[in-house]
C-alpha cells in the first residue's frame, strides 16, 4: 500500500521522511482520532486495491495456464 503522512512535503523531503501504511492510517483515523469518514475512505481504497490485485492475479494465472 502507499504510505501516508500528516504533512505534505516536497518530493525530496518526502523520500527521506518516514510514513505509515494505509492500514496504520486506517487504525489511527478510526480509533484514535474518531474520523470515521476518512477511515471509510481508506477502507474503500484498500478493498479496491485488493480487488484489482486479485483480478490481475487471476488473469495472469489464466494466461500462464494457456501457455
Amino acid at each position: 500500500t502507499a504510505g501516508f503522512g500528516l504533512v505534505l512535503n516536497d518530493f525530496i523531503t518526502a523520500l527521506e521522511s518516514s510514513s505509515a501504511t494505509l492500514t496504520v492510517a486506517l487504525y489511527v483515523y478510526a480509533s484514535e482520532r474518531g474520523e470515521t469518514g476518512v477511515a471509510f475512505a481508506i477502507a474503500v481504497i484498500l478493498m479496491t486495491l485488493t480487488l484489482l490485485l486479485n483480478f490481475s492475479a487471476n488473469m495472469a494465472a489464466k494466461k500462464l495456464k494457456n501457455v
